[in-house]
């Protein structure tokens, strides 16, 4: 184990809440996740949004934070006035398997659902590199569904659903 983890392990406190996301000590997260989004998925099936696409009136950004330090982030965008959709969750490998990505995705889910969406839905990759995305929004109680909000079928794409 690493310091960053060490000190992780020793001193948690974990928050989350609403943030800009071109907050400047944000650039380790933002990095990381374009990484694992072009790790493995061709560049046509990629539709992750970056900081200034994330920094819209219609899209809630939130940081997940331990002592302080940023560890995690996701967002929901609006879609409609009662379906939302995930976009950028992410949560620094070095914290992983800790049951942050579940504790992240419940409070999407309890802040879309608190903001009126009844629907939350969100596009993951086919690769190995989302297996764990996967399963984790399975065991949340995402379904699989047809393309929505201007995506369209792709091979390398599964979108999932969730009724709040």
């Amino acid at each position: 184990m690493n310091y960053v983890e060490t000190t992780f392990a020793r001193f948690s406190v974990i928050s989350i809440a609403a943030e800009s996301p071109l907050g400047t000590d944000l650039s380790l997260l933002m990095a990381r996740h374009t990484a694992d989004m072009h790790a493995d998925t061709p560049p046509e099936s990629i539709h992750m949004m970056d900081a200034s696409q994330l920094a819209t009136p219609h899209i809630v950004f939130f940081v997940m934070r331990d002592v302080g330090v940023p560890v995690g982030m996701g967002a929901f965008k609006r879609i409609t006035d009662d379906h939302a959709e995930i976009k950028s969750m992410h949560v620094l490998t070095e914290v992983r398997g800790r049951g942050l990505s579940k504790r992240l995705l419940t409070h999407l889910q309890d802040e879309a659902r608190a903001a009126g969406f009844r629907r939350l839905s969100l596009e993951t990759g086919v690769q190995p590199t989302f297996i764990a995305a996967r399963n984790l929004y399975t065991r949340a109680g995402f379904v699989e569904c047809p393309p929505f909000d201007g995506y369209h079928a792709d091979p390398n794409s599964v979108f999932m659903t969730l009724v709040l």
